[in-house]
């Protein structure tokens, strides 16, 4: 159990998709509206019974076979050292959800 967790993938899909794709997803996810740079989406889960809440962020990058993802999830409390499984829970769900959004399975890379 950390304090993030960080997922790498590709999807065989031109970024631009990918990057739509990812601001769904974060906001599915967070029922809160997305921030986004150009490259990364931000979003927030708020604070729960397991934690004070975690910080989520997908960055896309042009990749040869489409587009490399790069998911994570940061307890939003810098001092909270247990999870409980909360980070791998959100990793999971923002690849389930862009996966169906593209229709594409994605290639993971880093399991994380």
């Amino acid at each position: 159990m950390a304090n993030k967790r960080i997922r790498i993938m590709t999807f065989p899909a031109h970024p631009a998709q990918v990057f739509h794709a990812a601001q769904q997803a974060i906001a599915t996810h967070t029922r809160r509206p997305v921030q986004t740079d150009g490259i990364t989406v931000h979003g927030s889960v708020a604070a729960n019974l397991w934690s004070w809440g975690e910080n989520l962020s997908i960055m896309v990058e042009p990749d040869p076979a489409g587009a490399k993802v790069t998911a994570s999830s940061r307890s939003a409390l810098a001092t909270q050292i247990v999870d409980y499984g909360r980070h791998r829970k959100n990793v999971d769900a923002l690849q389930w959800l862009m996966e169906q959004s593209l229709e594409r399975a994605a290639h993971v890379v880093s399991p994380g």
